[in-house]
């Protein structure tokens, strides 16, 4: 009986993940190219796909050509920021983005990610409080930030908390008897 490797589990999951949330932003994209070239059947498929992630409030979505777009600008940045820490990952599989001074270093770090995460909703608390008058564009640029600590926050906890996990088991199977004598040299 040959066993599973769960790394295949992992891309599976990363490919459905990112098919799911490319379908919704080139879903919203698609609306209004289908209505502005005559389509509205199809047009308003795409608006009902939609539907099912966002409000859709025509004032609050980003405008082609007097059709808006099929998800909000908040939602459009969340998903936006979310395809941005995925491709990071992608990226960060190869080592490229581990140089201490390299700006992508601070993706290393949880803080960033609550920080993150916190812009958007004290965006939100100030707008819906009526204390700042939010644009398309704040709510497009807290939404990337929101979807980047979102989905990058987590990522990097699990994987952490994955490694420590591998270390210990395999101390205690014996295979890394010098774990602490390596960990010490490290620092």
């Amino acid at each position: 009986m040959q066993r599973t490797k769960p790394a295949f589990f992992v891309f599976i999951y990363d490919l459905v993940f990112t098919i799911f949330v490319a379908f919704f932003l080139f879903t919203a994209g698609l609306a209004p190219m289908f209505k502005i070239l005559g389509f509205t059947a199809q047009g308003e498929i795409c608006y009902n796909i939609t539907a099912f992630i966002c409000h859709q409030i025509p004032e609050r979505c980003f405008q082609l050509l007097d059709f808006h777009f099929g998800i909000c600008s908040r939602c459009t940045g969340i998903y936006l920021g979310i395809m941005l820490i995925r491709m990071y990952y992608q990226i960060d599989r190869q080592g490229f983005c581990r140089f201490r001074y390299s700006f992508f270093y601070l993706f290393t770090k949880p803080f960033i990610y609550i920080l993150l995460i916190s812009l958007m909703i004290v965006e939100w608390q100030l707008s819906h409080d009526g204390i700042i008058q939010g644009s398309l564009w704040t709510r497009f640029f807290s939404g990337v930030a929101f979807g980047i600590g979102w989905l990058g926050g987590p990522h990097l906890l699990i994987c952490r908390a994955m490694r420590r996990f591998a270390e210990k088991l395999l101390v205690q199977r014996g295979v890394l008897r010098n774990l602490r004598i390596l960990k010490s040299k490290d620092k």
